[in-house]
């Protein structure tokens, strides 16, 4: 998706994009990804993490109340998801830790559907087990935050 939508409009090195294997085993895709990850950034993170926002408040496959949420150690997992934007399924993600070391972060948030959680998220306690947007908390600048009408609804009401 990202290829299609951004990715091969801009003139980017082949070398610079580093793909998930979605096409092989979940597990031994993330042990390969996490490999990687700590090779091509042993110290310092990605240039930019793009990250959306699910109407339930999970971003990358970060989804509320899983047990990747905890993950301190490994920059990439794979874990079966019981409940899901899309259903039961494997999901491979970088986690929380390994996103907020990224030199930016950008958050893209866009529908209706997604401002009352967006105004949670933003404006209302923090509860990143339920949140899991609420994780990232990017060390190097302040999360930009892409949010569209529709999103934005909800944080100013009047």
């Amino acid at each position: 998706m990202v290829h299609e939508s951004l990715l091969r409009h801009v003139a980017i090195p082949e070398h610079s994009i580093h793909r998930m294997l979605g096409e092989i085993e979940p597990v031994e895709s993330a042990v390969a990804y996490a490999e990687l990850l700590t090779n091509r950034f042993p110290e310092k993170g990605v240039d930019v993490a793009l990250l959306g926002m699910g109407d339930d408040g999970h971003t990358a496959s970060l989804f509320p109340y899983s047990k990747v949420l905890a993950e301190l150690d490994r920059p990439c997992v794979a874990e079966f998801i019981e409940k899901s934007t899309t259903g039961q399924s494997w999901r491979i993600t970088t986690t929380a830790p390994f996103i907020n070391r990224a030199e930016r972060v950008v958050a893209m948030v866009t529908g209706s559907a997604k401002a009352e959680r967006l105004r949670e998220v933003l404006k209302g306690p923090r509860d990143p087990i339920r949140l899991p947007i609420q994780l990232i908390q990017p060390v190097h600048a302040p999360m930009l935050w892409l949010v569209d009408a529709a999103a934005a609804e909800w944080l100013n009401p009047t």
